[in-house]
Parts: C-alpha cells; sequence; structure tokens
C-alpha cells in the first residue's frame, strides 16, 4: 500500500469514527450545545475500538496496515479530543453554565 493510500483511508476511518460518536449525541433532546458537548465527549472512547482492531489483526480480517491506520485513529481522538473539549467549553461554557439543573 502507498503512502497516499494509506491516509486517505486514515481520513476516512476517522471521519467515521468521529461522525459516529456525534450521530449518537444527536439522538438525545437536548439543545445543540449540550449535544455538541456530549459528541465531543465521546470521541476519545478508544479502548473497545483498540480491542477489536486486534481482534481483527489477529484473525486476519485487517491487514498490518489497516491495523496500524486504526491504531492511529484511535491515537489521534484520544489526544486530540481533549483539546477540541477545551476550545468548545472556552466559547460555548457559559450556555452551559446557565442552565437550570432539573
Amino acid at each position: 500500500m502507498d503512502t497516499h493510500t494509506f491516509f486517505l483511508e486514515l481520513l476516512v476511518i476517522l471521519l467515521v469514527a468521529v461522525c459516529g460518536k456525534f450521530a449518537g449525541a444527536l439522538l438525545i433532546a437536548e439543545s445543540w450545545t449540550i449535544r455538541t458537548a456530549i459528541g465531543i465527549a465521546m470521541v476519545p472512547r478508544g479502548e473497545v475500538g483498540l480491542i477489536f482492531a486486534e481482534l481483527g489483526r489477529v484473525s486476519g480480517i485487517f491487514s498490518n496496515e489497516v491495523y496500524a491506520g486504526m491504531i492511529i485513529v484511535i491515537a489521534l481522538t484520544t489526544l486530540l479530543s481533549p483539546m477540541a473539549m477545551k476550545g468548545f467549553y472556552g466559547r460555548y461554557g457559559h450556555e452551559l453554565d446557565a442552565r437550570d439543573p432539573e
């Protein structure tokens, strides 16, 4: 697999991973701000992904290149999400703080 194809697949896996987490957050009955905060908070949940990636590699479902791409995506989502959450709360935290507790 050439480098260009590898990074293209890496980008696709990353987009699917992030969009899937946000899709789940959009199903709750809250404001868009809260939905977005929940979506961002769900992105770094990669420990289950690590287990399934390893099972796929060991069973021969994933090639070593696909496995490496999945590990990179899991690492990126784990490392980038706290920065995204900090930026989101810096910009919209006042909306979350002003919400009435129920």
